[in-house]
């Protein structure tokens, strides 16, 4: 998987990067965006936490996804700014699970009464 930078600013009113790359996956199928994301993390040299890809989409019959990403000065701004549904698409699925755990509560079984005689 190889990223290309299409296209790279500086939001100072938001400190943010905003980015526009394309993504050529020739090999094979369309790569996830954790995967993009990693890889696009690696590229700029900033790390995992304060980059979010916002939209990703793969153009059809080609082996190119194009992409726009947001990479924040500070973590505690992306997660002021950055809608919830993009920061839970943004994290990883090992860590979705461990939230879903935590948060589903214990279910408490209702107890079976015995029959009357």
């Amino acid at each position: 998987m190889d990223v290309r930078i299409d296209q790279e600013r500086y939001n100072a009113l938001l400190k943010r990067r905003e980015v526009k790359f394309t993504v050529e996956h020739p090999r094979s199928g369309t790569s996830s965006l954790n995967e993009a994301r990693t890889t696009l993390a690696s590229k700029l040299n900033v790390a995992l936490e304060k980059t979010y890809i916002i939209k990703l989409t793969t153009k059809t019959g080609t082996h190119l996804s194009v992409g726009e990403a947001e990479i924040y000065d500070d973590e505690s701004i992306a997660k002021k700014l950055v809608p919830e549904h993009i920061l839970k698409r943004n994290t990883p699925t090992r860590r979705k699970k461990e939230e879903a755990k935590k948060e589903e509560p214990k279910r408490k079984e209702p107890k079976k009464e015995e029959p009357k005689k």
